[in-house]
């Protein structure tokens, strides 16, 4: 099998998305259903057969990337 990598940008701050203006919850963190949109997206890789999977992530969250993630996930600051 083909190894088949992606590359998530996940590293916007989502201000169009802020419910409060001094909200500052970045957009790939924002829940949707029970888990942030960020897990969503690399469920939908992982289930399509993505093995390399890398996480583009704001400089200031990568810690809060990484533990949210795993270790199959590498988490780089954006």
């Amino acid at each position: 099998m083909d190894e088949v990598g992606a590359i998530v940008a996940a590293a916007g701050s989502g201000l169009r998305l802020r419910v409060e203006p001094d909200d500052i919850t970045p957009k790939a963190l924002r829940l949707l259903g029970d888990k942030p949109l960020v897990e969503h997206a690399v469920a939908m890789l992982k289930a399509a057969g993505v093995t390399t999977i890398v996480v583009v992530g704001p400089a200031n969250r990568v810690p809060e990337f990484k533990k949210l993630l795993g270790k199959s996930v590498t988490v780089v600051a954006g």
